[in-house]
């Protein structure tokens, strides 16, 4: 019981304090606990997937590229929802927690990607020009 008490507390306290969770922080005890550690790892990749995204429409120059970005994205987590769906059911599993992981999975691997393609070095051919003072 008081296990139960200070991983709740752990899972509850870490998010708060701004610390990014992954599948090796949570615990590997039940399902009912590793499901909502792993929804918060999750959480925290698509709040930083939301960051880049959010950097590109505002540092972009083209509207053309942020529109291509943004369709890019819709279609990603569309093809990644039904993706880690049919995992959960071809393996015939208990779905949360595999759900979660794979959902993780694929957004730390898209995150990855959309940082790639939204260098920030100088000569980058999407940004817009900084003017100078």
């Amino acid at each position: 019981m008081i296990g139960r008490a200070i991983s709740f507390l752990v899972l509850w306290a870490l998010p708060m304090k701004g610390i990014a969770l992954s599948p090796d922080d949570c615990p590997d005890s039940s399902f009912h606990e590793l499901t909502p550690c792993l929804m918060e790892a999750h959480k925290g990749k698509r709040e930083e997937i939301g960051a880049v995204l959010y950097e590109i429409e505002s540092t972009w120059a083209s509207q053309e590229e942020i529109n291509e970005v943004l369709s890019i994205q819709s279609l990603w987590e569309q093809y990644v929802e039904a993706e880690c769906r049919s995992q959960v059911i071809y393996r015939n599993v208990a779905g949360g927690a595999q759900y979660q992981e794979c959902m993780y999975k694929h957004a730390e691997a898209r995150l990855a990607e959309l940082k790639k393609r939204n260098c920030t070095e100088n000569g980058c051919p999407f940004r817009k020009e900084e003017s100078s003072p």
